[in-house]
């Protein structure tokens, strides 16, 4: 099922595995169809040998627990994190921003950082409770800001107070973000946000003009697939843009779709990414195989962090035991602490590898590794 405001890709980017991963919308779903962690959960468990996920966030907030949830979901997976600040970084989605091992920020864009809000009601006592609770989720969130900036809680917590707005450099000098770069995207590009805007006190000036603009689509936030649902003028009369990506309209117009198949060639997103992730899962599967035949271990794990291929890995691995198998022979002793049996001599080696060779019609490196199997 599609999510409103989240989207994501695998590709190659040389010989790593990279996942994109686009945050355009309203965090958790107390606002109907926002970004759970549930969602973003299942895209992580979906690209397991992913190397490295860029993230785009362009997110007013919403729910503190998603934002702390998608936080720790994205530090756990293990790849290198590269957040982008697209437009806003607003509340929960600022927590979300804070698992980037790099934090970019696009030139005029803001992150924004303040205490939980919560809607109670009841007795004295369930105030109360909701009231601790909230201190909690304060100090958690406080936590993890410090964490990032290298600032003291007390500090952080003064500026949650505060409702701190921060543009691109002021981030950067406060240790919320590590560099500022390229075009900025339109803030009103999230259909959802005035829904969490409402509820914020201390919106500056500068940025309430901005958010009150009317949408204009740009090149810059056409190519990141920024405007969700934009109103543009033209010719004196509104026209709704909205832009889709191909699951969505399968989804949503799945008249259109097939319509289109006689005109042009839709991509397999989903195949093209299963294909990718096969085909790395193979190349591992087989450089773990025959480094650990040929104890190689180390050598192994070197060549498949390297992003070697399998059959140049192969190659490595097996010239490199013949090495071994030629200085030293076998590395095992015999039963019983008796003395192992002396290898082959390299020319009975190497005549053996030719006749395996010519007679299973084999490439002399993969005769020459069934023939090390045969002298051991």
């Amino acid at each position: 099922m599609a999510i409103k405001g989240l989207s994501s890709t695998v590709a190659m980017k040389g010989n790593d595995i990279v996942l994109s991963l686009d945050i355009y919308g309203v965090i958790g779903d107390s606002w109907g169809d926002g970004i759970t962690a549930k969602a973003v959960r299942d895209i992580l468990k979906g690209a397991p040998e992913a190397k490295a996920i860029e993230v785009s966030i362009n997110s007013p907030g919403g729910v503190c627990a998603d934002g702390v949830a998608i936080y720790n979901q994205l530090k756990a997976h293990g790849a290198k994190i590269t957040v982008y600040v697209d437009g806003e970084a607003a509340s929960a989605a600022s927590v979300v921003a804070m698992a980037g091992d790099e934090i970019v920020m696009r030139e005029g864009t803001l992150i924004m950082i303040h205490n939980c809000l919560w809607f109670a009601g009841g007795h004295k006592d369930d105030v109360g409770k909701a009231a601790a609770v909230m201190a909690q989720t304060d100090s958690a969130m406080a936590g993890i800001y410090a964490k990032r900036t290298g600032l003291d809680e007390s500090e952080v917590a003064a500026l949650m107070d505060a409702e701190t707005w921060m543009f691109g450099q002021e981030a950067v000098d406060a240790g919320f973000a590590d560099r500022v770069e390229g075009e900025a995207l339109e803030l009103v590009a999230c259909a959802d946000a005035s829904k969490v805007r409402d509820d914020y006190t201390n919106i500056p000036n500068e940025i309430k003009i901005l958010l009150e603009k009317p949408p204009v689509k740009t090149q810059a936030n056409d190519k990141q697939g920024g405007l969700d649902d934009a109103r543009i003028q033209e010719g004196g009369s509104n026209v709704e843009y909205k832009d889709l990506t191909l699951e969505q309209l399968k989804a949503e117009r799945p008249d259109l779709v097939e319509s289109a198949k006689g005109e042009i060639e839709l991509p397999d997103v989903d195949a093209a990414k299963e294909a990718a992730l096969k085909a790395e899962r193979e190349r591992v599967a087989a450089i773990r195989a025959e480094a650990k035949e040929l104890r190689l271990i180390e050598d192994g794990d070197r060549m498949e962090a390297d992003g070697v291929t399998a059959d140049a890995a192969l190659l490595e691995l097996r010239a490199k035991a013949l090495d071994a198998y030629k200085a030293e022979g076998p590395e095992n002793p015999g039963a019983d602490g008796e003395e192992a049996p002396k290898p082959k001599s390299d020319d009975r080696l190497v005549a053996r590898a030719k006749e395996i060779a010519a007679e299973k019609k084999i490439h002399f490196n993969d005769a020459l590794c069934i023939a090390f199997e045969e002298g051991k």
